[in-house]
């Protein structure tokens, strides 16, 4: 029986460091993280279960969720003293990125009690460092670093376009120019997709395959 706890936990582990990882790999690229995202997630996800492990390791019946182990995980990071200012910013954008995922897709997700539990602490902690950071001088800083975020949307919608475009001619760009179909649609579902790591040319192939244009949801 221990066994398949401890192998249950090791699993529960790895998926929600996958889901650390990604988002702070998103936070390398952008230039706002320059440590190892696979090593930083590992800790993050280990000092918060070493932390408290009855909280995620199944011993009272629950266990939470991956997305919700990373929330846990990115608010406890927020909360360690030693981290540095840059990095505490770096772990706020990515825990912003992960409540805003379960504002978004909660209903899709298994979510427990102890889930709602992680979460809204989370949330707590959240809004207090939004509030820290923007009261502080760092603010400025913070906000240069969104806009290289939103400089990265550009290169990324770009490259799903262009996928998307490749893989069916009636999403290629209008008349040889650079307005297509995809510029009329709604782009927030994008702009999601973008925010959650979604490789741009694997989600244009996809949106090629099953383009319905009497479906089209325009903005």
């Amino acid at each position: 029986m221990k066994l398949f706890q401890n192998i249950t936990s090791f699993y529960k582990k790895t998926n929600a460091t996958i889901v650390v990882q990604n988002l702070l790999t998103i936070q390398v690229e952008n230039g706002q993280f320059d440590a190892d995202p696979a090593l930083s997630a590992r800790i993050l996800v280990d000092q918060v279960w070493n932390k408290s492990p009855h909280l995620f390791d199944g011993r009272f019946g629950q266990r939470p969720h991956k997305i919700s182990i990373a929330a846990a995980a990115f608010s406890n990071a927020i909360q360690d003293q030693e981290v540095g200012r840059l990095n505490k910013s770096s772990f706020a954008i990515c825990l912003g990125k992960v409540l805003d995922n379960v504002a978004v897709n909660g209903k899709l997700y298994p979510l427990n009690n102890l889930d709602m539990e992680h979460l809204d602490t989370a949330s707590r902690i959240y809004a207090s460092v939004t509030e820290e950071i923007l009261a502080s001088p760092l603010a400025q800083e913070i906000d240069s670093l969104m806009e290289k975020a939103d400089g990265s949307w550009d290169a990324w919608f770009s490259e799903y376009k262009r996928s998307a475009g490749e893989h069916n001619s009636g999403l290629a760009p209008m008349n040889g120019g650079g307005v297509s179909l995809i510029d009329l649609m709604d782009e927030e579902p994008m702009r999601r997709a973008h925010r959650d790591g979604i490789n741009p040319t694997s989600l244009g192939k996809e949106l090629a395959e099953n383009f319905d244009p009497t479906k089209m949801d325009v903005a």
